[in-house]
């Protein structure tokens, strides 16, 4: 009798066995998928995802969300277990196995789908060579290789962020290289298994055809922007990007954006003479921390944590700019509080731990560098700005004109505000509007990378252009309300940092040490520079 009960129950209880070469699932990850947005269920072993089946099921939808998440065998060998046109039905929608699969599960995915070719192929996914790859490298069929999986990148090409030049350069080539050093976010990671039609079985490494499985049935287009703006503002669906799932950068740089544009037309319209951050209304106040909350908002983007190409925005260069807003945003504040001529050490503290924040943000990623416009006396020849070969081409003048002084020029102007070094005669709402205005190139300069990188516009003249725009307010304000002690100090300065290797911090005490001496102990040469 014991030996007859152990031979029944050896029957009864089928061995687990591995089934190599097909992806597997937990009971835990089939579990989590029980809803009618993503409804997974399990047949004799096998994992099947009928989301899509739920409104065309003969039965209904009923059956299938009661089971969903969990083992339907009962129900399904009840009912259909002599019916061909199921099984084959079922293994179209066929993901892998459970962890705990049997023979029985290897015998059913023979019967539902075949081999695992021929599961590869229910997936759209087969195994090409290079040669095949080679031979779609144009417009109309477009493929590429990233990490080893075959990617059909034709109806991506115009939604594609940095535009459709930049996948055409690789059509048919193996991008992988230009891929990662780009530094793509998580979801661009994924849009490669999403668009997905094989892999390179040669090559080393070789994709795991589960993992472009999963990518491919749970991702949705909505990853990637909508159809509608892809199709009639092929422009702004590039700046729209699926990690800004709130939208909440977005709305900020939009908010920005109408604030200069409003400000400037009130500024033009009354040949800077008309101030409007003067007090700190609530307006100007909420003015202020959209500004600040907008770089800040930048950091949920991933990017390289070294700066491999022009146009990347890198992460030393992403927190630049946040120091760079909080300076000028907390200058006038300062500005507000302080007025002109009072705590003059004050203002000198509050320039050099701003400054010593960006420097030891620099120094922390890019090591040597010091993250100002101008590296020092040896880097170039002329004025420490142009270098013969420079000067052999009016283009690279400009070019060295617009990157080098004129924001050096624009920034000193500014940290002379930042120092007070304006005579008291200056107008000083005039003062803070200057502060106010530095925020632009700052904020404007990392947008305009952003149109780079996205290829709505090139690294050219035209950026350099608009660049220059952006420096143009505050530098118009500081020339225009500037006096003798400003412009003295401005271009004292920028000679000191251009022609000797003088330290700046040295510089800001010696320009606030000397203008505290002259203002304690007046003199004629005061009397003549104000």
């Amino acid at each position: 009798m014991r030996f007859a009960a152990l031979l029944l129950f050896s029957a009864a209880v089928r061995p687990v066995v591995a089934i190599e070469g097909w992806p597997t699932f937990t009971w835990a990850e089939v579990g989590s998928h029980a809803t009618k947005s993503s409804c997974w269920i399990v047949v004799r072993g096998a994992v099947f995802d009928v989301t899509k089946w739920l409104q065309n099921h003969p039965g209904g939808e009923a059956p299938l969300m009661k089971r969903a998440g969990g083992d339907a065998t009962e129900a399904f060998q009840r009912l259909h277990s002599n019916s061909q046109t199921a099984h084959q039905k079922i293994g179209g929608f066929l993901l892998g196995v459970v962890s705990n699969a049997t023979n029985d599960t290897e015998a059913f995915l023979q019967k539902v789908v075949g081999d695992r070719h021929q599961y590869e192929e229910n997936h759209d996914l087969k195994a090409y060579t290079m040669e095949e790859v080679a031979l779609h490298n144009t417009r109309e069929s477009c493929w590429i290789v990233i990490q080893g999986v075959v990617v059909d990148a034709t109806e991506f090409l115009d939604k594609h962020p940095g535009g459709a030049k930049r996948i055409l350069g690789r059509a048919g080539q193996n991008a992988t290289e230009q891929f990662d050093r780009i530094g793509h976010s998580e979801t661009a990671q994924e849009l490669t298994r999403y668009y997905a039609i094989g892999y390179i079985s040669t090559m080393s490494g070789a994709p795991d055809v589960r993992a472009i499985i999963q990518a491919k049935q749970s991702l949705s287009l909505r990853e990637i922007g909508s159809d509608f703006w892809t199709t009639n503002f092929p422009l702004l669906s590039r700046l729209n990007t699926g990690i800004d799932k709130k939208h909440v950068h977005k709305l900020l740089g939009i908010s920005a954006i109408v604030n200069w544009g409003v400000r400037a037309c009130v500024l033009i319209a009354n040949r800077f003479e008309h101030f409007t951050m003067t007090n700190p209304t609530p307006l100007n106040v909420a003015t202020l921390a959209i500004h600040m909350a907008l770089p800040v908002a930048s950091l949920q983007f991933e990017v390289p944590k070294v700066k491999k190409e022009f146009f990347i925005i890198f992460q030393s260069y992403q927190l630049e700019v946040i120091w760079f807003t909080l300076k000028y945003a907390s200058a006038t504040v300062l500005r507000w509080y302080s007025p002109a001529g009072n705590d003059r050490l004050l203002k000198l503290a509050h320039v050099i731990l701003t400054h010593g924040i960006v420097d030891l943000s620099n120094w922390l990623f890019r090591l040597t560098e010091n993250g100002t416009p101008v590296r020092g006396r040896d880097d170039y020849r002329f004025l420490g700005i142009w270098s013969e070969w420079d000067m052999r081409s009016w283009e690279r003048v400009f070019h060295r004109t617009i990157n080098h002084l004129a924001p050096m020029l624009s920034q000193t102007l500014a940290v002379m505000a930042s120092l007070d070094m304006y005579g008291n005669s200056v107008n000083q709402d005039a003062v803070t509007e200057i502060m106010f205005w530095s925020l632009l190139p700052i904020q404007g300069h990392a947008f305009s990378l952003t149109l780079v990188r996205k290829g709505i516009i090139d690294d050219g003249f035209f950026k350099k252009f608009l660049y220059f725009l952006m420096l143009f307010p505050g530098t118009r304000l500081a020339l225009k309300y500037g006096d003798r002690v400003t412009f003295t100090c401005t271009f004292t300065y920028m000679f000191l940092r251009c022609m000797t290797p003088a330290p700046k911090y040295g510089i800001y005490v010696a320009f606030v040490a000397a203008v505290i001496w002259m203002t304690k102990k007046p003199s004629k040469t005061i009397k003549a520079m104000n």
